[in-house]
């Protein structure tokens, strides 16, 4: 039996670049679906693009509380800003969090926004959910967003951060962020489902900047990913785009994204995920 696989990039309209290597790949294809972050000055151009392109792959939204500044009035969102108004990044963020000094409230307000701006740019509700950095797996964090989407119908597809064991073992890279994220994903992964949100069982593609250098990258990842259930790909592909440097990442962050641009285009990548018995979907199918 063939399995789900639902390939999906992350941080459409983070950048001009960024966003046409995305489109590049949804007009081919390759990928099932991305997801859009519609906090930063590059958001509505991407969404007009992605609009008049109409390429047969879901678009959908990408919760962001690290990146450029919120979609609310910083004052409205106090706990969540820097004194320039931009957003803490991850590193703060989480320490904020873990010691009770971020308001759930300011998170809710924030996320809401978003969610309202996801629909004034695109038209419609987002059908495809996951969060820019995974900061939604995190304690209370998660609540916000679900009771964000409560009245949606039907629910969107939520990226569950749960990587199978044997993938956990045998690929290298970032091997203790990967085990951090699967433990609070877990609990996550559980609830969503409980509730009725769609998803793939397992996560891969998670790791750093220094083995998407590798040639058998993401075929290593398909000959580990466990013998059963559907699988996400997440991945972070796009052309060189200099507005990412010290926005979102360094040059090995860029160097990165152009490297995974070109291997999901190699022959190779299909070659390896239909050895190993997969059938991409839509995510938006796996409400089915």
């Amino acid at each position: 039996m063939q399995r789900a696989l639902t390939i999906v990039a992350d941080d459409y309209g983070m950048g001009p670049a960024t966003s046409r290597g995305i489109l590049e790949l949804a007009c081919l294809r390759i990928i099932t679906g991305s997801v859009m972050i519609v906090n930063t000055p590059f958001a509505a151009a991407a969404a007009a693009e992605w609009i008049d392109t109409a390429p047969e792959v879901d678009l959908g939204w990408h919760p962001n509380l690290t990146l450029d500044s919120p979609v609310s009035l910083a004052e409205h969102v106090p706990t969540l800003v820097r004194k320039d108004g931009s957003f803490w990044p991850l590193s703060v963020f989480l320490g904020k969090l873990s010691l009770g000094l971020i308001n759930m409230a300011e998170v809710y307000r924030e996320l809401k926004a978003q969610y309202d701006r996801f629909q004034e740019l695109m038209g419609y509700v987002p059908r495809v959910v996951n969060s820019h950095q995974h900061v939604t797996i995190f304690p209370n964090i998660d609540a916000v967003l679900f009771e964000v989407l409560k009245d949606q119908n039907p629910r969107p597809y939520i990226r569950r951060v749960v990587e199978h064991g044997t993938s956990l073992m045998r690929v290298p890279g970032a091997r203790v962020k990967r085990a951090v994220l699967a433990s609070f994903g877990r609990r996550v992964a559980r609830r969503a489902s409980s509730i009725g949100y769609p998803g793939c069982d397992w996560i891969a593609g998670v790791t750093d900047p220094a083995h998407v250098n590798d040639d058998e990258f993401w075929v290593r990842w398909f000959e580990h990913v466990g013998p059963d259930g559907s699988l996400e790909i997440c991945c972070h592909p796009g052309f060189r785009d200099e507005t990412l440097l010290n926005r979102d990442c360094a040059e090995d962050g860029l160097v990165r994204r152009t490297r995974e641009h070109l291997l999901l285009k190699a022959p190779s990548f299909r070659d390896a995920f239909t050895q190993a018995g997969f059938q991409p979907v839509r995510p938006s199918a796996m409400a089915a």
